[in-house]
């Protein structure tokens, strides 16, 4: 790692990854597994679990249900 800010510093970071190739592939393997935790899925998921994880802590928990279609929320006036 490099400032963004030092010149020298990242001119260097760059040498090492250019004369070793087998850190780069590590470092850019690391890097797809790191985004892949950003996957819109994976962060819906994650609310998800959440979010059932709180309201099975409340007074009356919530089942978990099928999302509501377009026609569902057009219907339930979610687009008047």
């Amino acid at each position: 790692m490099a400032r963004a800010d030092d010149p020298a510093a990242l001119t260097a970071a760059l040498d090492t990854l250019l004369a070793d190739p087998h850190l780069s592939a590590s470092l850019g393997a690391a890097g797809k597994t790191r985004a892949l935790a950003f996957d819109i899925d994976a962060i819906a998921d994650a609310y998800t679990e959440l979010f059932l994880e709180q309201a099975s802590r409340s007074l009356h928990p919530i089942e978990p249900q099928e999302p509501a279609g377009i026609e569902d929320s057009a219907r339930l006036g979610a687009f008047a």
